[in-house]
């Protein structure tokens, strides 16, 4: 009686543990269009650019009340350098890009709903290279062009909460937004589909998207990473995931990259 209790207990989780691995890996082998049409994350079609764009000028603004804001002509122009050579090759966008570099040590850059895009001093103390900033920005642009950013929040909010922020612009309300997306994450999915574009969009723009991998060697040789091996608990793709994905990502014979031309040491030492 014993042995038969203990076998339907066995039975029972093994198909605990199929029915959990068809919900988490399933998706991942359909193509990334139909995710779009039959995903829960289908309602982000419903939200209209010019409303992404307003809720995104008030997440801003709340941002950049608790944050200081680094405004340097020296470092503007080179981070207009950056961004020029990515946001030129984009093509036809409904988005006008904005660019925020705020005075954090924190290594990263964070996408905010309309074509906004927060970028971190830490970001440009711990780059080794311009084009390492741009492999960043370059992924932070994908973001916004899949619109993963309003179906994270649209995902965990909900449409109609969304709407009615939009509509009323309430204060506290936006301060939660501003957290969920700056402590948040997108899905594995979402940031293997941004790492693609991104690199798509650094060749256009002549830029090596071999330059990935190397901020991510350094993200590793930093420890600043995790365990490899707990990639199945996490939703990020694992920095070595991502350095492989840089370096085997199909460069045609004839591409020529062309150095982005800025003293990047002058750059880091006018930001201490």
């Amino acid at each position: 009686m014993k042995s038969r209790i203990w076998f339907d207990l066995a039975k029972l989780l093994v198909g605990f543990i199929l029915l959990w691995a068809v919900f988490v890996y399933l998706p991942n082998f359909f193509p990334a269009d139909w995710k779009s049409a039959f995903s829960f994350d289908s309602d982000v079609f419903d939200m209209s650019i010019e409303q992404e764009e307003k809720l995104g000028e008030f997440i801003l603004d709340n941002i950049l009340d608790d944050a200081e804001e680094i405004e340097n002509p020296f470092v503007d122009s080179v981070m207009w350098e950056i961004e020029s050579r990515l946001l030129n090759k984009i093509g036809t966008t409904e988005y006008e890009y904005r660019f925020k570099l705020v005075d954090d040590p924190l290594v990263n850059a964070v996408t905010l709903p309309g074509g906004n895009i927060i970028v971190f001093r830490g970001l440009l103390d711990f780059a080794e290279t311009p084009e390492e900033v741009a492999a960043v920005l370059a992924h932070e642009i994908a973001h916004v062009e899949k619109r993963h950013v309003v179906q994270k929040l649209v995902t965990e909010l909900g449409l109609t909460f969304l709407v009615t922020v939009i509509t009323g612009g309430d204060a506290t309300l936006i301060h939660e937004i501003s957290r969920t997306l700056i402590s948040g994450v997108f899905s594995r999915s979402q940031e293997s589909e941004a790492d693609e574009y991104g690199m798509n969009l650094m060749l256009k723009a002549q830029i090596d998207p071999r330059s990935l991998a190397a901020f991510f060697r350094k993200l590793n040789r930093e420890n600043m990473g995790y365990d490899e091996h707990l990639e199945w608990l996490m939703s990020h793709p694992h920095n070595n995931a991502r350095i492989k994905s840089s370096l085997e990502f199909e460069v045609p014979d004839s591409f020529v990259s062309q150095p982005i031309n800025v003293d990047w040491e002058a750059v880091q030492e006018e930001l201490k």
